[in-house]
């Protein structure tokens, strides 16, 4: 186990803090979970209370097992949001400027427990979501620190809110005075102007080339004019679990439908839907007749504003048992979206659930309510062509009708579909080449991090006065080799994050797995059960794969029953 003292020289202490929401909780966990999973570094991981409390209590089983992961949960003062309705789509507005006024509360606490863990340890690595730069802006002060911002959003979105594609796409942005409330944006803006901004080093991405190949490349000349690295180190997926129960009866269900025929349909951890809304989804689901996973839950809320059961028409859940669930809990999305069966995704467009759809190679039916999610969903459906709009963002303050939902259901999900097949066939070579880009150790972009990082650390420590050069030689070389070396395991984790994470994606939304499934309800008597079986035993062999396609059409039924029972 990693220690940090003045007789370990080289010593490296990461401290992560998320902004108080869901999908950024998740993604910074997920991080931590590969660092210290990854190195004996201990991370500490910092927030609020009920957010550290959430966090646990959806984390995986491996996380508990991970005792370098350090949990710190502070009390804060919840402010209780002004919200008119409180179950409308457009209410979190509201609930994020909550998070934005509770997270401030952070920086005191977040100052005393740096301080401490710089005393002790001859490195302090702060990587801090962007949103919480006011909380750790006191590790400027630090001599031993280096900080990296982290971005739970697309840098698609970050560049066009800053008018920096202007030249490359020629679509209609919607205005951030559209998507955001004047205080968030009032806000954000306070950030970007603490000197911490100038004081980092770079900044981490929840993305990867394969995605945003262009707009990283963008980003990255900005910012290597002031001497920033910018690292694209996505997907990072999110690490929740649900009752085992209904994990299981989920993917059940899922094995018995025929390979793209299900749409999984959520709208991530914060909105909440209007019982009007939810009656039009229902209705247009049940028009298209497409066979369906709803998550159907109300958001999260930062403070109790009160619980309610969403409902669905009269008899709708009786009506469609047999074509689909209506879930109330939580549910493994990674999983679902992994599934051959899925083959389609109806989302809010929030950046994380776009990018595991992505990587899934899931096609997306997009209904941006809010916040970044816009940028996301024109990021789909008009520059990467792997996804349908529900409704314009213009129309977006009204209600959208079941003919809506039917229709875009219908334009990625229905078989004689052809816009629908060309859709689909862009999302599966999109997540083929995220899980080839990922696998292979992440871009070429990212492959001098080592040194960047490096160069990175050791002009902060060039720059830090004459209070530095008064430190006797020793000590100053001391202290450059540890930033020299800290600074490559930092960067050695980022790479190596991309090639453990790549592992958990899987492979079964690759081409050959969709071969594999129309090879064998081609020329095999299986059902739909076993011939996900057998698809998910060949596709764990790669040697199996090339032998699959080998083997006569007239011997195939039999050569599958073997492998069923192991016989071969």
């Amino acid at each position: 186990m990693a220690t940090s003292n003045e007789n370990n020289p080289l010593s490296v202490v990461v401290v992560m803090v998320p902004f108080l929401a869901q999908s950024h909780l998740n993604q910074l966990l997920q991080f931590a979970h590969v660092v210290s999973s990854s190195y004996d570094i201990p991370v500490h991981y910092i927030s609020s209370k009920p957010q550290i409390s959430q966090v646990k209590s959806r984390a995986s089983n491996p996380l508990n097992q991970l005792t370098e992961i350090h949990f710190h949960g502070y009390e804060i003062p919840l402010p209780h949001a002004q919200i008119t309705d409180l179950f409308s789509k457009t209410n979190n507005a509201e609930e994020e400027i909550c998070r934005v006024k509770a997270s401030k509360h952070l920086r005191e606490p977040v100052e005393v427990l740096i301080k401490s863990l710089s005393q002790n340890s001859k490195r302090l690595v702060v990587v801090y979501d962007v949103l919480m730069s006011w909380v750790v802006q006191d590790v400027v002060s630090l001599q031993n620190a280096e900080c990296y911002s982290f971005h739970c959003v697309s840098v698609f979105f970050g560049l066009a809110v800053t008018q920096k594609l202007d030249h490359m796409i020629h679509i209609p942005i919607p205005t951030v005075e559209s998507c955001f409330p004047a205080l968030f944006l009032d806000f954000f803006s306070s950030q970007l102007k603490l000197p911490i901004s100038d004081f980092k080093s770079g900044s981490l991405h929840n993305t990867c080339r394969a995605i945003e190949g262009s707009s990283i490349e963008i980003l990255g000349n900005e910012e290597r004019k002031l001497n920033r690295k910018v690292w694209a180190i996505g997907p990072l997926h999110k690490m929740i679990i649900t009752d085992c129960n209904e994990d299981k009866r989920l993917m059940e269900w899922l094995d018995e439908q025929e390979v793209n025929s299900v749409l999984y349909i959520s709208f991530g951890s914060l909105i909440s839907l209007s019982d009007e809304q939810i009656r039009e989804i229902a209705i247009g689901l049940e028009e298209s007749g497409v066979k369906f996973i709803w998550v159907l839950r109300e958001g999260d809320k930062l403070v109790d504003l009160g619980k309610r059961l969403s409902q669905v028409p009269d008899g709708f859940e009786e009506r469609m048992k047999g074509m689909g669930m209506v879930v109330r809990e939580w549910v493994p999305q990674v999983k679902i979206l992994g599934h051959s069966s899925t083959g389609g995704f109806m989302s809010h467009c929030g950046w994380n659930s776009c990018v595991e759809s992505l990587s899934m190679g899931v096609p997306i039916v997009a209904w941006p309510m809010q916040s970044d999610q816009p940028f996301n969903g024109l990021l789909i459906t008009r520059v990467l062509k792997v996804g349908v709009a529900v409704m314009e963002w213009e129309e977006r303050d009204e209600l959208v009708t079941s003919s809506m939902i039917s229709r875009s259901v219908r334009r990625i999900m229905g078989s004689d579909s052809e816009e629908g097949d060309e859709i689909r066939k862009r999302a599966v070579e999109m997540g083929v080449a995220v899980k080839r880009s990922v696998a292979e150790g992440g871009c070429k972009y990212r492959g001098s991090v080592a040194r960047d990082a490096t160069r990175g650390a050791q002009s902060h420590t060039q720059s830090d006065g004459s209070s530095k050069k008064k430190r006797k030689a020793a000590n100053h070389e001391e202290l450059s080799n540890a930033l020299t070396q800290s600074a490559s395991i930092l960067a050695e984790v980022i790479e190596k994050a991309s090639i453990r994470l790549s592992k958990a994606i899987g492979e079964d939304l690759n081409e050959k797995h969709m071969q594999l499934g129309k090879e064998l309800e081609r020329t095999t008597t299986l059902t739909t059960t076993q011939r996900h079986k057998v698809a998910r035993m060949i596709m764990q062999d790669n040697a199996l794969v090339s032998y699959f396609f080998s083997v006569p059409d007239d011997e195939k039924d039999e050569w599958a029953r073997l492998l069923i029972d192991g016989s071969l």
